[in-house]
């Protein structure tokens, strides 16, 4: 993957999103920086938005959508369903087997999506 035309790698993960059994390193950004992003396949991708608590001392993060995208500007040209998210985050998978079903299925199992 590259962001602003420099190669990202695994040691450039700054983020984190928790499934169901397992916990999955990843690259995170925010929305407005979707199209530095280029040069990147074969990655689960997840949309989200950030609203307060209801006691306000707190983020929370709601999830919008989670899917497998052989290359990323198909995620680029994805509908969310009227929300508008602030960050989405990109775990490199590969293609082969049921890995990434797995992972999508765990992550999907953890947290509650607005767009199934």
């Amino acid at each position: 993957m590259k962001y602003n035309n420099k190669i990202k790698t695994s040691y450039d993960f700054n983020d984190h999103v928790s499934g169901e059994e397992n916990v999955y390193e990843c690259w995170s950004f925010s929305f407005k920086d979707l199209d530095k992003i280029n040069e990147c396949e074969n990655v689960v991708c997840i949309s989200s938005f950030k609203n307060l608590s209801q006691e306000g001392n707190s983020i929370l993060r709601n999830y919008i959508t989670i899917g497998f995208y052989e290359n990323f500007d198909l995620f680029k040209n994805e509908n969310f369903n009227g929300f508008h998210p602030t960050d989405f985050f990109v775990i490199p998978i590969n293609p082969e087997g049921e890995y990434k079903i797995q992972v999508i299925t765990d992550i999907r199992n953890k947290h509650q999506f607005k767009v199934q």
